[in-house]
């Protein structure tokens, strides 16, 4: 338990340093941040809220007058997650994100798409050490089935879609109606280490 313990804690490492790499850019692109400064010298004018937008990318959107930026949140944004607590956190934060840029590029023609995929069968298990849990050893659904349902959300102007199979829209469902203790004791026993044997 111990080895696991701490092979949990350095697969935190690199989701702690992403969260504060994402805090560390929000933080430049913040209404009168350094990068909103700059702009606002360069241009001569002030930038407002649309070069607060996911970088400069964004902004460049909102310039054009067009533009769509899919981002990857996740079922697990709904569920406080035992044993997973910085990756459900983490993706709790992106689908804030998402929801605050839609409502702040409401009146331009940029779409934001939140992506909310339930587990998806790739190698994130085995890279997370879940593989002996039950939700590691569970069938997942179809990676390009998910990829395609993002896209069509996407390029049809939704601001969010779950991906994957009916399993996952009926988590989605269920997650806005069962309350988070109950959510987290179901997540604890499908995350637990060893609870796949």
């Amino acid at each position: 338990m111990a080895s696991y313990i701490a092979r949990r804690i350095l697969l935190m490492i690199p989701t702690l340093l992403g969260i504060l790499l994402v805090s560390f850019i929000v933080v430049q692109f913040a209404p009168g941040g350094p990068v909103e400064r700059v702009l606002a010298q360069l241009s001569g004018a002030d930038t407002g809220g649309t070069s607060r937008i996911s970088g400069s990318s964004g902004g460049d959107m909102v310039a054009r007058g067009q533009g769509r930026l899919l981002l990857t949140s996740s079922i697990a944004s709904t569920i406080p997650g035992a044993f997973q607590a910085v990756y459900n956190a983490s993706k709790s934060f992106i689908q804030s994100f998402a929801q605050a840029l839609q409502n702040e590029l409401k009146d331009s023609a940029v779409t934001i798409t939140s992506l909310m995929p339930g587990p998806t069968d790739t190698e994130f298990f085995d890279r997370a050490g879940m593989s002996d849990t039950k939700i590691g050893q569970a069938k997942k659904d179809d990676p390009a089935q998910v990829a395609e349902q993002g896209l069509d959300a996407l390029l049809a102007g939704k601001s969010r879609v779950t991906g994957g199979g009916l399993k996952t829209r009926v988590q989605d469902v269920a997650s806005k109606v069962v309350p988070d203790k109950v959510k987290a004791a179901m997540h604890r026993s499908m995350a637990q280490p060893g609870s796949g044997d």
